[in-house]
């Protein structure tokens, strides 16, 4: 059912592939991405209003979507390191 879904793709470089597909590769399998977006909010936002799927972080989908549907990848990933970002001009504060 996974591979059979369509998928959204987050590719922040514009480029194809990623974790998931490899994990999926090496067990011979390929998914069915139906469109390529640049973030995770943008691809939060086309699962919101389809029936398209996405494989993204657990802890940004519930801190952006919490009435979304989570259930855990059916694939091997492995886990993704998070980082803390701001503007330059608070570093000061």
């Amino acid at each position: 059912a996974f591979v059979a879904a369509e998928h959204v793709l987050v590719a922040p470089t514009g480029e194809g592939g990623g974790y998931v597909d490899d994990a999926l590769a090496a067990l011979g399998r390929v998914r069915r991405v139906a469109v390529a977006v640049p973030s995770f909010q943008a691809a939060i936002t086309l699962v919101l209003g389809s029936d398209l799927v996405a494989t993204l972080p657990d802890d940004v989908v519930r801190a952006l979507a919490p009435s979304l549907h989570v259930q855990t990848c059916p694939v091997r990933t492995p886990e993704l390191p998070i980082c803390v970002a701001w503007a330059a001009r608070f570093t000061p504060d």
